[in-house]
């Protein structure tokens, strides 16, 4: 894919999702399983996909099951749509805000019942509190910027794999679309791509973001209990600097290109 190729990003609250563009992300979906997961079969695909078309207007369905991990909560879900200059989807990725219930052991000893409801109250007040506060100090710090698993197309692949390190691709446009939605500075930026993601995780590295060296090893089963699959976590400081870094490539070039958000 030469550098040049033009590209339209379309943001769009991931609830407001019209059937056609369902249908082309699943169709995109398909065949960016295939390319990664070459050993799976084409069934236990499909059925990744069927979950994940059900999912995909609410990550909340998800929390729990084969994909996300329990204890979570997502809101105000985007999807984030890459076309080429046919208006071909080559690339897409949900963001959504993200935030887990404390740990048991970090609140005071309280009876099961009152433990249950503190826990999940306080994962709700982080979700959905306003990121700031007095004297630079922010009244919600543990709320996430979240990305998950992203289909690309054979051509966004190849122009990953060919770019150099302060060029653009349709990683930085899905990254950069995710953040169009009046994030705050400080929040920071967590990403878990599986471990097969190899061009998805190409990308997020020319893009800055780098993999949490901490995190444990972690296997989820979307294909099934005897196909694990390694998830990762990739981390960015804050969106200002993952943002900072975006818009250093190609001159600024991305804050200039043709987006469409609704």
């Amino acid at each position: 894919m030469a550098q040049t190729e033009s590209f339209r990003t379309y943001v769009k609250s991931a609830s407001r999702l019209t059937k056609a563009q369902h249908k082309a992300i699943s169709r995109l979906e398909f065949s960016s399983l295939v390319i990664d997961y070459p050993d799976v079969d084409e069934s236990l695909l499909l059925q990744y996909v069927e979950r994940s078309e059900q999912m995909r207007s609410n990550p909340n369905r998800a929390v729990g099951g084969q994909t996300l991990r329990s204890n979570q909560a997502y809101a105000r879900a985007r999807s984030v749509m890459v076309a080429d200059a046919a208006g071909e989807l080559v690339a897409h990725v949900i963001a959504a805000d993200n935030a887990s219930k404390p740990a048991p052991e970090s609140l005071p000893a309280l009876p099961r019942p009152v433990m249950a409801i503190a826990r999940t109250a306080i994962m709700k007040a982080k979700l959905h509190l306003p990121i700031g506060g007095l004297h630079g100090k922010p009244f919600v710090a543990s709320r996430y910027l979240h990305y998950g698993y992203a289909p690309l197309a054979e051509s966004a692949r190849r122009g990953i794999r060919e770019a150099g390190g302060d060029s653009l691709t349709v990683v930085d446009r899905l990254l950069y679309g995710g953040l169009t939605f009046g994030r705050k500075d400080m929040q920071p930026v967590s990403l878990y791509p599986y471990g097969e993601e190899l061009d998805w995780k190409s990308g997020l590295n020319k893009a800055g973001i780098v993999p949490d060296e901490e995190y444990p090893r972690e296997y989820i089963h979307p294909f099934g209990r005897e196909r694990p699959v390694l998830q990762e976590h990739w981390t960015a400081p804050s969106v200002k600097s993952m943002t900072d870094w975006l818009l250093q490539k190609e001159g600024g070039k991305l804050a200039a290109e043709s987006w469409q958000s609704k």
